[in-house]
């Protein structure tokens, strides 16, 4: 994906050097554990084992019944993709250790297994009364426990790229513990393989001489007892490396933050608008977006945002989780996305990239959705039926009977209109109104085929562009005609200083008003 020379992010900056590459926190997370996993030859190992054991109960099911029965706990697989799914793999053989090697001398003893099989059995029982598994399941244990808090979390829809960074600083926190606590974690593993009577010592090993000659000088020897080459060779290499990649996952995240930081989380020194800052903001805003900002607007829409933001006049956000779509739709809840249009696309830019694994469930819908008995499908179904299913919470809220009668009447060039107190419909070709008794579609459907017979082979997408054309011109109507109480005074001045009746508006002018706007727009205006 983020490969230097091959990968996604490389091709995509061939095309467009200024996108910013966001790294996946979940999926990064997963990575990281995968690479620590694979410095040492015993820690891959372990989680064969621990597969191996997973696979050994799992193929029979009179074996899993046994595991059932002794333990009243299920195994989980290992599973590489999904790093967090190892902890539920190793919780097991923290919680129920003795009844697992129960369970394995249980179907030793009374099945008939395969010569395989057999053997792998044997091995497992050896594996788990090993003091090396109990401290492997010690530390792995803390350490995928701590990163599956952290995995939990990302995975929330609503979480920024700035609250992204600070949850991997604690990550980096909690594994600096973790390096930190060898020995803690040394003498608890010991406490425990003595309460299993499993001798607490590390298995011996051939240690490697080195030939010497006649000649040679005697040089000290710098070898490792077992319990230290386990810390240097073992432990500290894949907790080092789990570290130091998501201190860079990390560092990805502070830089694409600290963008956009003084206009979601701006401070004191921000808001007394000192001319330098603020012009450097836009400058490190534009560097990013040269394409879509201008360095002079957005530092004139920065000094009048953050005077607002100092009045009190636009919430920002107070630490809210989707404060960039908080601010922006306050923006134009207040009527000042024409005041401060470069912001708005500061806002929108910051809201549309993605955190965490939104984007990839989209290609998880696409592969539940497009299946292989809807294989023949159009590109305009799967994407509307993809945005039905990501965007669920909404749509459950959406009352169905209310979406066919619209798609009913649109089918028919009709729309809905309140002219009265009850709903009318209006046909959007002559925009005539017709009785609250027409609404049914057989009704609907006869009005079209007698005055209108040539619009009946007319495809829906005709008259969608009909109503979003009708309801712009309403829009341009009311934005132009509505009168407010400036303009009303302004009539009442007029009249009041030609000394006639106040009831001249009523009587003349009102009338005549109406009368204009007949003759301009039709009796149905």
């Amino acid at each position: 994906m983020s490969g230097k020379f091959k990968g996604v992010k490389t091709r995509i900056l061939n095309d467009n050097p200024h996108a910013y590459f966001s790294p996946c926190g979940a999926h990064s997370l997963n990575l990281c554990g995968v690479h620590a996993m694979e410095v040492s030859t015993e820690v891959k190992s372990y989680f064969g084992n621990v597969q191996k054991l997973y696979k050994t109960f799992s193929m029979s099911p009179s074996r899993w019944k046994i595991l059932q029965t002794t333990t009243g706990v299920s195994l989980h697989s290992v599973s590489t993709t999904r790093w967090s799914a190892r902890v539920d793999a190793i919780r097991p053989l923290t919680k129920r250790y003795q009844d697992i090697i129960h369970a394995l001398v249980s179907i030793s003893d009374e099945t008939n297994l395969p010569p395989e099989t057999q053997a792998d059995v044997d091995a497992l029982i050896t594996w788990m009364n090993s003091f090396e598994f109990v401290l492997f399941t010690k530390i792995w244990y803390k350490t995928l426990k701590v990163i599956d808090e952290r995995n939990k979390v990302l995975q929330n829809s609503k979480i920024t790229v700035k609250d992204s960074a600070k949850i991997m600083e604690g990550l980096i926190s909690d594994i600096a513990t973790i390096r930190s606590s060898w020995d803690k974690f040394l003498e608890e593993s010991k406490s425990i393989a003595s309460t299993f009577l499993i001798s607490p010592e590390f298995k011996p090993t051939r240690g490697r001489k080195k030939k010497t000659f006649f000649d040679d000088s005697e040089v000290p020897d710098h070898s490792f007892n077992v319990t230290d080459r386990f810390k240097v060779e073992v432990f500290l290499p894949s907790i080092d490396l789990l570290s130091l990649e998501i201190k860079s996952i990390t560092e990805k995240m502070k830089e694409l933050s600290d963008v956009f930081t003084p206009i979601i989380s701006p401070t004191e020194n921000t808001l007394q608008l000192n001319q330098l800052y603020v012009d450097g903001v836009a400058e490190d805003l534009v560097n990013g977006y040269p394409r879509d900002l201008t360095k002079d607007e957005l530092a004139n829409e920065l000094t009048i945002y953050f005077k607002l933001l100092k009045d009190g006049v636009i919430n920002s956000g107070e630490g809210n989780l989707n404060c960039a779509v908080d601010i922006l739709n306050n923006i134009y809840q207040k009527g000042l996305e024409h005041i401060l249009p470069q912001i708005c696309t500061c806002l929108r830019l910051l809201a549309v990239i993605p955190v965490s694994v939104s984007g990839e469930r989209a290609f998880s819908k696409m592969s539940l959705i497009k299946n292989r008995l809807r294989s023949a499908m159009g590109e305009d179904r799967l994407n509307h039926l993809m945005i039905l299913s990501i965007e669920h919470d909404i749509v459950r809220k959406i009352s169905f009977d209310e979406v066919i009668e619209d798609f009913a009447r649109l089918k028919y060039g009709f729309n809905c209109s309140f002219h009265t107190n009850e709903e009318q419909p209006v046909r959007l070709i002559c925009k005539e109104v017709l009785a609250a008794e027409s609404m049914k579609p057989s009704k609907l459907q006869r009005h079209l085929n007698t005055k209108h017979a040539t619009l009946l082979k007319k495809p829906i997408e005709y008259f969608e562009r009909l109503l979003q054309t009708s309801n712009k011109e309403k829009n341009t109507l009311e934005k132009y005609v509505t009168l407010n109480d400036k303009y009303l005074l302004a009539v009442s001045y007029l009249i009041a200083k030609t000394k006639k009746p106040f009831t001249t508006g009523e009587q003349l002018l009102l009338p005549a008003a109406i009368r204009m706007s007949e003759i301009v727009h039709g009796n149905q205006c």
